[in-house]
């Protein structure tokens, strides 16, 4: 009921070639998540491709971090 009443809310307003390309796009999701869920270590294959955080320049913040940023 809750995807129903998603879709409804998505396809609000927009118009049939826009409704056709979020159907697209929610099924290729919908199909990837499934793969996952019935082989994940393609999951873990796929993360493995992605370089690690100290190579994109991004770090993500560490506790210590975030506790140095509070303000007292």
């Amino acid at each position: 009921m809750l995807a129903v009443a998603l879709s409804v809310l998505l396809a609000q307003d927009q118009d049939e070639d826009t409704v056709g390309k979020m159907a697209a796009f929610f099924t290729i999701v919908g199909d990837t998540l499934a793969l996952f869920a019935l082989q994940p270590n393609l999951f873990r294959d796929c993360r493995s491709l992605c370089p690690p955080e100290s190579e994109t320049g991004q770090e993500a913040d560490t506790e210590e971090d975030l506790n140095s940023q509070k303000t007292p």
